[in-house]
């Protein structure tokens, strides 16, 4: 076996040796060049179109505009430009709180993208009323200053939209009572946000759910956010108060529908369901 080389040989030896890699490191590095000027200088990769589901017509080149800005947080956009089936990222954020989400479809064999965008749907009404109290002749009263009202979604409770100040049995409303005097504007949740956690959201929903099953006709929901509990108000007559605070069981909705029919709604003035457990009957 032979362990010794000529010093011509080494030298023969790393010259094919460099030779080798330079090759190789040309190699690479027109391969990248090429792939950049395919990228972005050929149609290989230019965009056919981009259609938008769930937006009118009429506004969907402004939709696309506004969505700009976050397209070219990507360094990829930002190099290639918005036209390049490659700058468009994989995720969108919504643009608006009536938006629930946007789902980006992107078809390669077409170079098309497709933006799928979900809206929140109405459920009900949540209107905060402002009031303050105020002391007339030695007696309290509380002045009523104005409302505001919003659509919320059924997933979330997400305020999305304003909306007019109405009761009534096509959508739910809830009425949020507001002393300005005491709370502070942070106290109650902006367009945008949610009006209750999901789990407390979910249990209101529950009872609005259990209310309506037992015959009585909705007049009017108020919440009060002090003490986490639901008055659900009948046009019959009885008033159903809920917590929020703990889950409404089956046992409680059992001994509810009992009660309602063994005794007429109009001979029960309230029925208090605020202590877990209880019922409390007047």
């Amino acid at each position: 076996m032979r362990l010794y080389f000529s010093e011509s040989e080494r030298r023969k030896y790393w010259f094919r040796l460099r030779l080798v890699s330079y090759a190789i490191f040309l190699f690479i590095g027109a391969a990248a060049i090429g792939a950049v000027y395919v990228a972005r200088e050929t149609p290989v990769f230019w965009l056919t179109r981009v259609d938008v589901l769930g937006i009118p017509q009429s506004e969907r080149s402004a939709f696309i505009g506004a969505l700009e800005p976050f397209i070219y947080k990507n360094a990829s956009a930002r190099f290639l430009g918005i036209d390049n089936f490659l700058a468009w990222p994989n995720e969108l954020p919504v643009l608006g709180p009536d938006m629930s989400g946007i789902e980006v479809q992107k078809d390669f064999l077409e170079r098309s993208v497709t933006l799928h965008v979900s809206r929140r749907e109405r459920f009900g009404i949540w209107c905060f009323q402002f009031s303050e109290a105020n002391t007339i002749a030695g007696e309290p009263e509380i002045a009523a200053i104005d409302s505001e009202c919003f659509w919320t979604d059924e997933d979330d409770g997400i305020l999305f939209e304003e909306a007019p100040l109405a009761a009534g049995q096509l959508f739910i409303t809830v009425f949020e009572n507001t002393d300005v005097s005491t709370s502070t504007p942070s106290a109650r949740p902006a367009l945008g946000g949610a009006v209750l956690d999901s789990i407390r959201f979910g249990r209101l929903k529950r009872v609005l759910e259990v209310s309506s099953g037992l015959g009585l006709t909705g007049d009017r929901v108020e919440f009060n956010r002090e003490g986490d509990s639901v008055s659900f108000k009948t046009h019959e007559g009885p008033v159903l108060k809920y917590s929020l605070r703990f889950d409404f069981d089956e046992s409680s909705v059992n001994a509810l529908k009992e009660l309602f029919s063994k005794k007429a709604p109009e001979a029960i003035r309230y029925a208090d369901l605020t202590v877990k457990n209880k019922i409390y009957v007047r």
